[in-house]
């Protein structure tokens, strides 16, 4: 997914053009697809359904070994890629519908679940932007798991 500036004159008309669904409100993304005439909009979901989607601590294990795999730290593009890698198969359906923002519920999953790893000092608070790092405590947990 490409992610694209627009001026408030095109963001103000996007939002003229956007559609409520129910209490869903369509995205930049499906109000351009309209437009341009693209097709199907995709289907915008905002709620976390139990039994839909993967449990979010079962991103834990692949998130740490992706990192290990990686030398120890790695780009946040880098390791979504590896987990969704990891993951396949054990992905449901729900985890593949978008947020409000565009992102893919997994996805957004990951990033949370890494904030989470970070207060447990699994993963490393302080690192470059946009690299994440495991920590000797990670390693730990991940040959405990």
């Amino acid at each position: 997914m490409r992610v694209i500036r627009v001026d408030d004159q095109v963001w103000e008309e996007l939002k003229k053009r956007a559609v409520r669904l129910g209490l869903v409100f369509d995205t930049p993304n499906t109000v351009l697809r309209r437009v341009l005439g693209l097709g199907e909009k995709i289907k915008v979901s905002r709620q976390r359904v139990p039994g839909k989607l993967t449990p979010q601590g079962e991103f834990w294990k692949p998130i740490l070994e992706a990192l290990v795999e990686m030398g120890g730290q790695g780009y946040r593009q880098e390791v979504h890629k590896a987990v969704e890698e990891k993951m396949k198969g054990r992905l449901k359906p729900g985890d593949y519908e978008l947020n409000k923002d565009g992102t893919t519920k997994w996805n957004k999953a990951v990033d949370f679940q890494r904030q989470a790893m970070v207060r447990e000092r699994l993963m490393a608070r302080s690192t470059a932007r946009g690299i994440w790092a495991i920590t000797d405590q990670g390693r730990h947990w991940l040959a405990q798991h």
